[in-house]
């Protein structure tokens, strides 16, 4: 098998002279290069990994997304730009990020997967208050989207914010069991602030008394 020899012998031919003589071969340009990322990232030199992109996008589309998370050495705008021309929307929210675009990349999650549990999660794991913004002003006449945010965002952001922006009569399913979840993550971040205060108090007064004993 040629492939299996181009990658045992890549010492004695060099993978550059095999990317040159396979240059008008794609699919088995394709299968070298990903092969040989496949086998140990390290034997895929740099240089090469904006070709990867591409040949990803074209025969193993699967396989994009968990190559540009494990790779930094690919031209990011230039990865973005053919993910944008054949529309790959998860691989476009994962570039725009990195890019730190997150407000764009949540406009993805929200407006073309409507996904508002990825959007939620994203929200977190970012931790921007204008991207909370974003997704409340986007789910405003979206009832089931508004209770999904009643139920998970309480601990990252001010719940009255979404409760005094919902429209007069919009019927919102499990609205009572939003609410009452809103009130037991109230409850319990109140809890969680006196037990600290509590343990601060105690700490000063420790240290002023053996400040006071030395």
């Amino acid at each position: 098998d040629t492939l299996a020899l181009l990658l045992d012998f890549q010492g004695e031919i060099p993978t550059g002279v095999v990317v040159k003589a396979l240059e008008e071969r794609k699919k088995q340009l394709f299968l070298y290069l990903d092969a040989l990322y496949t086998r140990d990232k390290k034997s895929c030199p740099g240089t090469f990994h904006g070709q990867l992109v591409k040949l990803y996008a074209d025969y193993a589309p699967e396989k994009l997304l968990p190559f540009l998370e494990t790779s930094d050495q690919y031209p990011i705008q230039d990865a973005l730009d053919e993910c944008e021309l054949r529309g790959m929307t998860p691989e476009r929210i994962y570039l725009l990020a990195r890019m730190g675009n997150t407000r764009a990349a949540l406009t993805l999650i929200i407006r073309e997967l409507a996904d508002i549990e990825y959007a939620v999660r994203f929200c977190k794991e970012h931790d921007d208050e204008e991207l909370w913004g974003d997704i409340i002003n986007y789910s405003l006449d979206k009832p089931i989207f508004i209770n999904y945010l009643l139920h998970n965002i309480g601990t990252h952001v001010d719940p009255r914010i979404l409760v005094e922006r919902i429209e007069p009569g919009l019927k919102i399913p499990g609205l009572r069991d939003s609410l009452i979840q809103i009130l037991r993550d109230y409850n319990l971040q109140i809890s969680l602030q006196e037990g600290c205060k509590k343990i601060l108090v105690s700490d000063c007064y420790s240290l002023l008394l053996r400040k006071v004993k030395s």
